[in-house]
């Protein structure tokens, strides 16, 4: 059996070697094949570049989109929805009173009357202060009041505030007090009440209001007499209320 395997092999190799060999291909065929590579290889090219287009634009197609903006250029803002939120309503302010958007009364338009009488071993009575002026013009608190005698010598007079006369009567607040607003010609009274001068003067007073740093004299006291002296170890005192409307 190996015999015969060597002989088979021996009669191909013979058969085999006795074949020409293949011949080179002609010029004109060889440049055919070689275009027709170049003609497969371009369309294999284009192929692929259509199918990476095909598959670049699926990808898009389910991205979400972005839009780029060129170098160089400004990044465009979003534009201002129309439908704004409405502002919240300013709270109204509170009105100011009518006293507060007037001065304070100078001393220069003010006239100041009495009104006195002996009562119980003291005068008493109220201080009337007319505004003389064209504008209108508020007061409030109590004044400094000073008191002389006929010649004009001070009076040593302890000063003691005292509530106004409204309350002492036990009447509601006048509108705006304890501011009191007046017009041209209007009149605001104070409360007064003066005790115990020693020694006893028969002589009328001198009485002046100081309002604003400016003294203004008190016309119509001078009719009137001092208290009597009801203590010669006691002080004379002067009970002054507040400004408030006149009654």
């Amino acid at each position: 059996m190996s015999n015969e395997s060597d002989e088979l092999r021996r009669l191909l190799r013979e058969r085999a070697d006795g074949l020409p060999t293949q011949p080179e291909l002609p010029p004109a065929v060889l440049g055919r094949v070689r275009r027709r590579l170049a003609r497969n290889a371009v369309a294999v090219v284009a192929i692929v570049g259509l199918l990476m287009v095909g598959a670049v634009s699926g990808v898009r197609a389910f991205a979400p989109e972005h839009h780029l903006t060129p170098v160089g250029q400004p990044t465009p803002t979003a534009t201002p929805s129309t439908h704004q939120a409405p502002s919240p309503t300013p709270s109204p302010s509170p009105s100011s009173s009518p006293s507060s958007l007037v001065s304070s009364c100078p001393g220069g338009q003010l006239r100041a009357t009495a009104s006195l009488g002996g009562a119980a071993g003291s005068v008493v009575g109220a201080l009337d202060v007319t505004n003389f002026g064209s504008t209108t013009c508020t007061l409030q608190g109590r004044p400094s009041i000073a008191l002389s005698d006929w010649q004009d010598h001070p009076l040593q007079v302890e000063q003691i505030p005292v509530p106004p006369m409204w309350k002492a009567d036990g009447a509601s607040p006048p509108p705006g007090w304890p501011v009191v607003t007046l017009r041209p010609g209007g009149v605001a009274q104070i409360r007064v009440a003066w005790s115990n001068l020693c020694p006893q003067n028969d002589h009328p007073a001198l009485w002046r209001m100081t309002i604003r740093g400016q003294t203004i004299d008190v016309f119509g006291a001078d009719g009137t007499s001092p208290p009597p002296c009801n203590g010669a170890s006691q002080p004379s005192t002067l009970q002054v209320g507040p400004f408030e409307p006149q009654r």
